[in-house]
């Protein structure tokens, strides 16, 4: 009760694990003892005993019975955040037994401590299960920070560990102009007086860091997982609190009138319920084998008139298929999931059977010896079938008094998690089917003729899969080969390259399916041609050497039923140029050349450059055509000195050059 607990209500409305929040309902209970007996009882001892090691139980009941005595006593708070205003707010005793309690229970496995917890009620015969949150309580987190010493911000901090203060506002530049801003507060408090005269502020927010999410409060009163650090469109109480359970959440009518999120208002209240937990055992098997899957557990709860499943606890199966997961009281549901996939749903509301009865309160507080379920789960195969077919009348479905099924087609499947494969062929009337696969993720491909007319991701759920393919329609492509002379990166007239030849290249299987040339307005067209991954390759040779003046290399996707058009921009082809570098015919090797286009009017040359081989002096390169400055560099000791190699000359390249022989003749410097 906020009203006559403020430290375990701060502390476990800030409490940041399930195992933090029950260690503050131990102390809170021990607490109690102590004021009535004047001190925690051997008994109660002995329970701490079989969890925590003598010194850990030791402390805890001298915290406990003398909270002065607690290490964290005078500490300063926030000191990270506000070290001057972290001197006159310091962790008084009240809290600080909390705080220094809490860091050694919650330090248990969930087991140890769900246990602990659950001795610690039956040896006292005291027992906190219920936690009511209401609205006005985001409004007012920072209050609750503060009273459990964990926080400054309500004294004028800038932040805390939960959450940041920030103002809006804007600027006035020189010109009268403004800009809308915003700042941190530690921004706006270091900023000089003259930055200050700029600035206007008109407001202030809150901004949630990440541990706001994780405390009880927010997981225990919104739920939803924050995407960005903000607050969700719509809450899911208790979702991912293994031992809470929504047990009341204000119906659409009592929305609160202090909680607003992204979606509108929140509940006026959430109460939950703690639970130690029945435990369900399994196993999860497909064909008689282990399945790796996700189980979870859920629970039904009714938000604002919808019935939303809220998961507990969830797992994935070992390599024996097992799991092992943990239940609140009531009708709750086991799913088993692959991905975002279910595959089977079992609900726990058959009153006739022991095993998928409802779990009963004794059990999930177990307060009975057999507070275990163990099931068996079998997944069912899947199999999948269906037609390749002519959509005849373009309908998007197969109609067999309509369409036309597709013979020999190679349908395959291969598991995304499993990598198995599988394929089969489609018979006279394009049926197919595969049978006994498990459940999964598949990438299912048809190939027809060598082209992959069908390729996508789908998920086989258990039982039939009827799966219809559909050929998709032709492609056309058509454009202009040119040579873009005024460098715009687009055609203009005059620029198309006649008698180009044009090839279409089907990336999958590098197979030519079109090879054309193009007419004397550079135009150039494939039809009926399959959609999918292309590589469009066209160059135009010199008919006087033979050689390559223009070239290029490009990929392309075509569409279903669409006529592209696409213009091909070509490269000037390089040319090989080849030769020696030598030094009085003397081969001189590993001799740096740079070939640098001259600064001239629409030079095409580009830079390149190598290195001639170490022995040989041989060196080999493809340039673009154009006018280069041939540089050539290397440096040597010699007889102790050193020596330098130059050359410097001009050479002009041609467009459709045959392959160049250049050889290199350096001259020597020796330095003096």
């Amino acid at each position: 009760n906020f009203q006559e607990g403020i430290p375990p209500a701060g502390n476990f409305h800030t409490a940041t694990s399930e195992n933090e929040a029950v260690a503050v309902m131990i102390v809170r209970i021990l607490q109690s003892v102590c004021e009535e007996k004047g001190e925690i009882p051997q008994e109660v001892k002995n329970v701490l005993n079989k969890y925590l090691d003598e010194n850990d139980t030791a402390n805890i009941t001298e915290w406990i019975e003398n909270p002065e005595k607690a290490p964290s006593v005078g500490k300063p708070i926030g000191e990270k955040y506000d070290k001057q205003l972290s001197k006159e707010f310091r962790v008084r005793p009240e809290n600080a037994m909390y705080h220094d309690s809490a860091k050694i229970l919650a330090n248990l496995s969930d087991e140890n401590i769900t246990w602990l917890y659950h001795d610690i009620q039956n040896i006292t015969g005291k027992s906190i299960r219920y936690y009511g949150v209401e609205g006005y309580d985001l409004q007012i987190f920072n209050v609750f920070s503060f009273l459990a010493d964990k926080s400054n911000v309500v004294g004028g901090a800038p932040e805390d560990d939960f959450l940041e203060v920030w103002y809006k506002g804007y600027e006035v530049l020189e010109n009268g102009q403004t800009i809308e801003k915003e700042w941190r507060a530690n921004e706006i408090r270091n900023m000089s007086i003259d930055e200050r005269r700029n600035i206007r502020i008109t407001g202030s927010e809150i901004k949630y860091k990440p541990k706001f999410f994780q405390t009880m409060f927010y997981k225990a009163y919104i739920g939803t997982p924050s995407q960005n650090n903000e607050l969700p469109s719509y809450p899911i109480p208790t979702y991912g609190l293994r031992h809470f359970s929504a047990e009341y959440i204000s119906p659409l009518k009592y929305l609160s009138p202090y909680a607003r999120l992204q979606g509108g208002p929140a509940p006026a209240v959430v109460i939950a319920k703690y639970y130690e937990g029945a435990v369900i055992n399994g196993t999860v098997t497909c064909k008689g084998q282990p399945l790796l899957s996700q189980v979870g557990v859920y629970k039904n709860a009714s938000i604002w008139g919808n019935n939303i499943s809220i998961v507990h606890d969830n797992t994935i199966t070992d390599e024996n298929g097992s799991f092992s997961l943990i239940s609140p009281a009531g009708e709750i549901i086991i799913k088993v999931n692959i991905g975002n996939n279910i595959l089977k749903e079992i609900v726990f509301n058959d009153v006739n059977n022991t095993l998928y009865r409802p779990i009963t309160e004794e059990e999930a507080m177990r307060k009975t010896k057999n507070y275990t379920r163990n099931i068996n789960i079998i997944i069912e195969p899947a199999t999948i079938h269906g037609y390749v077919y002519n959509d005849i009348n373009e309908n998007k479905s197969y109609e067999p008094q309509n369409d036309t099924g597709i013979s020999n087609v190679t349908i395959t499947l291969e598991d995304q998690y499993y990598r198995d494969k599988y394929t089969v062929k489609t018979n006279e009337e394009g049926y197919y089917s595969i049978e006994n696969l498990t459940p999964s993720q598949y990438q299912i491909t048809a190939t027809l003729n060598g082209f992959e007319i069908y390729n996508k991701s789908v998920f086989l759920t258990p039982g039939n899969n009827f799966y219809n393919i559909s050929r998709p329609k032709n492609a056309t492509l058509t454009g202009v080969v040119f040579y873009d002379r005024n460098n715009n990166g687009s055609y203009d007239k005059e620029e198309e390259i006649t008698n180009a030849t044009v090839q279409l290249i089907y990336k999958k299987t590098n197979r030519v399916v079109g090879t054309t040339t193009t007419n004397k307005t550079g135009q150039y067209r494939f039809e009926k041609i399959v959609p999918g991954d292309y590589i469009l390759g066209a160059y135009r040779v010199n008919t006087t050497t033979g050689i390559k003046e223009y070239e290029i290399r490009e990929e392309i996707k075509l569409e279903e039923n669409e006529t592209r058009e696409h213009d091909i921009s070509l490269e000037l082809a390089e040319v090989v140029v080849r030769g020696y570098t030598n030094y009085n015919n003397a081969s001189l090797g590993n001799v740096s050349i740079d070939f640098i286009g001259a600064n001239i009017e629409n030079n095409t040359a580009e830079f390149n450059s190598t290195i001639s081989n170490n022995l040989t002096g041989y060196y080999k390169i493809r340039v673009k055509p154009g006018t280069y400055n041939i540089s050539a560099y290397a440096t040597r000791v010699e007889n102790n000195k050193n020596v330098t190699y130059t050359y410097e000359e001009a050479l002009v390249i041609n467009v459709g050059e045959k392959p160049k022989w250049y050889n290199i003749s350096l001259e020597r410097v020796e330095e003096e």
